[in-house]
């Protein structure tokens, strides 16, 4: 995947299409574990435990490589953060394919908070795609750090709403 990206996003684009066919016979596990020998005590003291939304959820820790939001995506599914790469690649694999809906008009805001985002061009919808794709496959390397959309991505992945 990361060589694919190497030649561009249609080639790690054309490469996502072809795996994911391949992935959907491979289900995540999507574990069970009690996961709370892994609490991040540090954040939990700075954690909203009486905010509607956070209820029932705990920060944990995971190792801190720029692979973290696959990391923690992986702890989510398998229980550890050794699937990590497999995580990243269903991420990569999800934005490529489905690239129509992470750049509709209403998602253009996600731009702004990329790094390939630069502040004195105009967003035309051009650009916009643009920043999407250099995002896209920025993340294909590993150590990539997640941006917003790969939040979103993770999401789907993990077959949750963001």
């Amino acid at each position: 995947m990361q060589y694919a990206g190497l030649k561009g996003f249609e080639a790690l684009q054309n490469l996502c299409i072809l795996q994911e066919e391949c992935i959907k016979e491979y289900q995540l596990p999507m574990t069970t574990e009690n996961l709370s020998n892994i609490v991040d005590n540090v954040s939990l003291q700075l954690f909203p435990e009486r905010d509607q939304f956070c209820s029932g959820f705990q920060p944990v820790r995971v190792y801190g490589d720029g692979n973290c939001l696959p990391r923690t995506g992986s702890l989510y599914a398998f229980g550890d953060e050794h699937h990590h790469n497999e995580i990243r690649c269903r991420i990569v694999i999800e934005m490529c394919v489905n690239i129509k809906f992470y750049t509709l008009k209403e998602n253009k805001v996600y731009a702004q908070y990329s790094q390939e985002y630069d502040p004195g061009k105009t967003m035309n919808n051009d650009e916009f795609i643009k920043v999407f794709k250099r995002t896209v496959v920025s993340f294909a390397h590993p150590g990539a750090w997640g941006e917003m959309w790969h939040v979103l991505a993770l999401a789907s992945v993990l077959g949750r709403k963001a």
